[in-house]
């Protein structure tokens, strides 16, 4: 493959990319801004030379102009707080003022500078007590010192990024939909691996029904042992997912060996295997317990993600900060994607659980979790039938 078809790094650790590869951003259009604030600077003072406008004047309404964004920015945060006020336990917390820092206390440079701006130009107005209907006047006359005053203003506010916070990133995340990490997570989930082991697909393999049924033939077990013949598939909204689920069911569950390997070959890995694991749940307290089996999994994506929020380095607080949203979103699109499926929909249940208490520790008996979406899936087939047996 020719060289300029493919990134190379040099020693220094800068890369290089092909014409067609996208690359990172620079900064040539913060530059440009700044280019154009100063052109319009020099026209505006072009135009007091030529005495149609007031230099001070100028000055003065700029400032007027930038605190006045400023109080529409707060305005617009305030907006945030009412929405938010909904979310408090779920997204911040449970305290607001959780929810306050992070509307007013992030983004700290750019709001603060502006904020000391705004103060820095009331005292100049109060101190030199300056008329500032007058310099409005004056101002207004001129059609260039006004778009200037506009233009210079709006250029500012989006150079320093002042909306940004960390409220406004998650409302972004969620108006991304598909374009969002958490909907990328769910979609390279379901079409690298649950599309590949649910449905069955003929010459290729068995699908999950298939494998459970040969499963309770192996050892002997009796239908109602194993109730639901679904994958369950943990979602955790702190991420956080151990390598056995027994060490989060408090001894409720053990694992009772593995359905029938599916076999693919996949980009490259010829012959890859992929298998579920079986998991008895059964209540230690309760001698009369029999018991019952379960393919459960947690979504490894979570684990992922877990990872990634521990060891990421300089993105870790952005991640950390929108944990929750990322794993919601996955959950969303994960639901979505499965019902639009025909050949996937009924063969998994999705079970997304706050597993965490106020202090933050994972107390969540995954087991008993487990036991009541099975029970509650039992209820609804028992009502689906009376329904289907009175309409016949």
């Amino acid at each position: 493959m020719p060289s300029h078809r493919v990134t190379r790094e040099t020693l220094d650790g800068q890369v290089h990319y092909p014409d067609k590869l996208p690359h990172r951003r620079g900064c040539r259009s913060t530059c440009m801004a700044l280019i154009v604030i100063g052109l319009i600077v020099a026209a505006c003072l072009g135009d007091v030379e030529q005495k149609t406008g007031d230099p001070v004047s100028f000055l003065v309404i700029l400032g007027c102009a930038i605190t006045i964004q400023m109080v529409f920015e707060l305005l617009w945060r305030a907006t945030y707080y009412v929405e938010e006020w909904r979310h408090v336990k779920s997204r911040h917390k449970g305290s607001h003022w959780h929810l306050l820092n992070k509307l007013l206390l992030k983004n700290f440079w750019a709001t603060w500078v502006y904020v000391a701006a705004c103060i820095i130009f009331i005292s100049v107005i109060v101190v030199q007590n300056c008329d500032i209907q007058d310099h409005l006047w004056k101002v207004s006359s001129s059609l260039q010192q006004v778009f200037g005053i506009l233009c210079i203003s709006d250029f500012l506010k989006r150079i320093v990024n002042l909306s940004k916070n960390p409220v406004s990133d998650s409302v972004f995340l969620e108006k991304l939909e598909l374009l969002d990490y958490g909907s990328g997570m769910a979609q390279n989930f379901f079409y690298g691996y649950l599309r590949i082991i649910l449905p069955s697909t003929g010459d290729e393999g068995k699908g999950i029904i298939e494998r459970i049924d040969d499963f309770i033939s192996q050892q002997r077990l009796s239908e109602d042992s194993f109730p639901v013949k679904k994958l369950f598939i943990l979602i955790p909204s702190s991420s956080y997912l151990p390598n056995d689920l027994k060490d989060c069911s408090f001894d409720w569950m053990k694992s009772a060996g593995t359905l029938e390997k599916k076999i693919r070959d996949r980009a490259g890995v010829i012959s890859r295997p992929y298998k579920n694991s079986v998991y008895r749940i059964k209540n230690p307290d309760d001698d009369n317990d029999k018991g019952i089996y379960v393919v459960a999994e947690g979504a490894t994506p979570c684990k992922t993600l877990h990872e990634v929020v521990q060891y990421s380095g300089e993105r870790q607080e952005f991640y950390k900060e929108h944990q929750k949203e990322i794993i919601f979103s996955f959950f969303e699109t994960l639901r979505e994607t499965l019902r639009e499926d025909r050949d996937c929909r009924g063969l998994c249940e999705f079970v997304y659980y706050d597993d965490t208490d106020e202090f933050g520790l994972n107390n969540v008996n995954v087991g008993r979790l487990l036991l009541q979406r099975i029970e509650e899936i039992q209820a609804t087939e028992e009502f689906l039938r009376g329904v289907r047996d009175r309409n016949i």
